[in-house]
């Protein structure tokens, strides 16, 4: 049930697609800042306090940046938030997107948690 409204929120805020685009446009620059750079992703990940594997999530596309990280890498590439997500509107609700999506998520795994404690002192 929980998962239902988890994709249905997806789905409703239509996330799949336009992140794709604002995953392929984050991923570019960010890849591009660090070879500019000539730097390794060891390397930014230790001077933004990241793991590793964050930074080549983030250059791979896998996943957005959360608006915390994307400022550290604006701070850190010495360019502006907009530089690196893009100007336009569709950009801007994306990341509002995300961000709502993320703290969802959240909620929702504390509710399942909450639900699972329940279930086992009521019903055993």
């Amino acid at each position: 049930m929980i998962i239902f409204f988890q994709k249905k929120v997806e789905q409703t805020f239509g996330c799949i697609s336009v992140d794709a685009l604002l995953l392929m446009e984050i991923s570019e620059k960010l890849k591009e800042l660090r070879k500019e750079s000539n730097l390794i992703q060891q390397e930014v990940a230790d001077k933004v306090y990241m793991d590793r594997t964050l930074i080549t999530k983030y250059e791979s596309g896998l996943i957005i940046p959360t608006n915390e990280n994307l400022e550290k890498l604006a701070v850190f590439y010495n360019v502006s938030v907009t530089e690196l997500v893009g100007s336009n509107e569709t950009t801007k609700m994306t990341l509002k997107n995300a961000s709502f999506i993320r703290k969802f998520k959240i909620s929702i795994s504390i509710l399942e948690m909450i639900f699972s404690v329940l279930f086992v002192v009521f019903y055993i």
